[in-house]
């Protein structure tokens, strides 16, 4: 039986202090939640989202690994 890759779910939000966001590779805002699979060498895959709670982007990383879209 195959091992089962990890899978992890990252919150991004602006800074309650000073409102600074985190950027993504492309320099736009990266708000909400977002989903990684690792690859099995480990490596992770790039982060897929924004969705509004983690349940949605826990349900689209589980579809996404169903399917082998990662």
């Amino acid at each position: 039986m195959a091992e089962l890759p990890d899978a992890h779910i990252h919150h991004f939000f602006s800074d309650p202090a000073t409102g600074r966001v985190q950027l993504d590779e492309d320099q736009e805002p990266m708000i909400g939640f977002y989903y990684e699979i690792e690859r099995p060498n480990g490596a992770p895959t790039h982060l897929m989202g924004p969705y509004t709670t983690a349940e949605d982007a826990e349900q689209a990383c589980q579809r996404a690994f169903e399917r082998g879209d990662y």
